[in-house]
């Protein structure tokens, strides 16, 4: 019993120290942006229900409704009847499920190979029917978790942490795979997810040397949430229409940045412009010069001549 009980406070620690890492990445991403005048637009609330809490990366709270945007470095926390869908900027769903604690710490959707999406799960689980990002830049979308990284391969999947002083089953981390499939990295190696399928790191005692593994069969703990009918068919209606958005995406960021694009072409135009206008400017005053130069040399008496008028 003391060791479990030492385990434990082990673990809250450690999570204590990773949510702590979270924040602090998190954080450094919304000062950039706020620095550049702007903050980082990920998504859209969904849907709402239960005890749902957003907190900020400056650690200010706020509920929220559908409709409402979340930002990069933005934190959800739902309670024991808490549910939250999210529609990502990329046409991902993210769906916090109860007692969760997740953070964005980075979420960037423009069409381009910079797009990247970084969640941060510490306890609790998601369901993420990935977009464009997933699709296109799989290796640019992961799921971090305090002893482990997820990554995707296009698709629908259901990462979820067990804290150690739960009940609920092995301490660690999971993932389930719907539709496409997934891998759970540790330092101690990889394991592929396949569709149908779950896997299955360690954390804390002997096993978390071992490698990520398969489990056998998915855990009775993955259970359905009362709004799961909602998702069911989100992953073949995402990808429908994924195209579409993407290159109307890529459209409107081409239109955003056109004025920008033309407005520094022209600058240095308009200096091109000035300088040959200053450049015409300073060659009419020379010929002007010049002109005045050569009238008044012909005014002046010449040598010969001068003396011969003289002396006549």
């Amino acid at each position: 019993m003391i060791k479990i009980n030492r385990c434990t406070f082990i673990f809250k620690i450690f999570l204590t120290f990773y949510l702590g890492c979270l924040s602090i990445a998190a954080h450094a991403q919304v000062s950039a942006a706020a620095s550049a005048g702007t903050v980082v637009f990920v998504g859209t609330v969904e849907l709402v229900e239960g005890d749902v809490k957003i907190v900020d990366s400056e650690k200010k709270q706020r509920t929220v409704k559908a409709g409402d945007k979340v930002y990069e470095g933005d934190s959800v926390v739902t309670g024991a009847d808490g549910e939250l869908h999210l529609a990502m900027e990329d046409q991902a769903t993210i769906a916090v499920r109860p007692n969760t604690k997740m953070r964005i710490i980075a979420y960037r959707a423009q069409g381009d190979e910079q797009d990247k999406g970084v969640i941060g799960l510490l306890v609790g689980s998601l369901r993420s029917i990935t977009g464009w990002i997933g699709k296109n830049n799989p290796k640019s979308y992961t799921i971090r978790t305090p002893n482990a990284t997820i990554g995707v391969r296009g698709t629908d999947h259901e990462p979820l942490v067990i804290a150690a002083d739960s009940t609920e089953g092995e301490a660690g981390t999971y993932d389930k795979v719907n539709i496409g499939g997934s891998y759970i990295q540790t330092s101690h190696g990889t394991i592929d997810v396949p569709a149908q399928r779950a896997a299955f790191a360690a954390h804390g005692g002997g096993r978390a040397a071992m490698r990520p593994k398969l489990l056998e069969s998915v855990p009775r703990f993955y259970r359905s949430t009362r709004n799961e009918n909602l998702l069911e068919k989100r992953h073949e209606l995402i990808h429908r229409v994924l195209e579409q958005r993407l290159e109307e995406r890529r459209k409107l960021i081409r239109e955003r940045i056109k004025p920008l694009a033309t407005a520094k072409a022209e600058r240095p135009l308009a200096q091109e412009r000035e300088a040959r206008k200053n450049r015409l400017h300073e060659l009419r005053e020379e010929r002007v010069q010049r002109r005045k130069d050569h009238e008044g040399h012909n005014q002046r008496p010449h040598g010969p001549r001068h003396r011969r008028e003289k002396d006549d």
